[in-house]
């Protein structure tokens, strides 16, 4: 099994600070252009990762990025609605320490545990594990093109590790986290030179 997790370039609340954004969040910034081009050089200079297929959010920062990928890999980009970015409910919008003084009970506890505790009328870990599962039953080769939380809950599961574990995961934009056999087997990173 080969799996290709990659998370979007960067975005104007990548640039601007952490902000809670759903799937109508912003476009990529002109270094996240950058970006996604660099990583598709990156990948095209390794013939070790070729996905067969490649599936995206359906957010426009993931879509563009994938659209760039897909030029450079040669394999069509299609829109995934499973890979959605996580629903971050209220919590939308706001910058964690916006949501932290807003939700004073709610946010320190979906921060610390995100698989047990959904921001209030969001979505838990667990439920963002749940709509992405069937796609990882495709065959071997599959791209992701997709979010933070997304990337954490799928290495949390593949790797057997409990999703309360999702934040030891440090996912940089414009990253592909590759993953072969169950385990980690490389990371490529798009954000900084040719």
């Amino acid at each position: 099994m080969s799996l290709f997790l990659v998370r979007h370039a960067e975005a104007a609340e990548d640039s601007e600070g952490a902000i809670l954004s759903g799937n109508d969040g912003p476009p990529l910034t002109i270094e996240g252009l950058s970006q996604a081009h660099r990583l598709g050089k990156l990948l095209v200079a390794h013939p070790t990762l070729r996905p067969l297929r490649l599936y995206c959010s359906p957010a426009e920062r993931s879509r563009k990025t994938a659209i760039i990928l897909a030029h450079y890999l040669q394999v069509p980009a299609k829109e995934k609605e499973a890979l959605a970015e996580m629903n971050f409910g209220k919590f939308i919008g706001l910058t964690p320490a916006q949501a932290r003084e807003s939700y004073p009970k709610e946010f320190p506890l979906w921060w610390d545990q995100p698989s047990l505790h959904p921001p209030p009328e969001g979505e838990s870990l667990g439920e963002v594990w749940d709509r992405v599962n069937p796609l990882l039953r495709e065959d071997d080769g599959l791209m992701l093109v997709t979010h933070l939380y997304v990337i954490r809950a799928i290495l949390c599961r593949l790797l057997s590790l409990p999703l309360t574990m999702a934040r030891i995961f440090s996912v940089p934009v414009a990253s592909c986290t590759v993953v072969t056999d169950l385990r980690l087997a490389g990371f490529v990173d798009g954000r900084f030179g040719d």
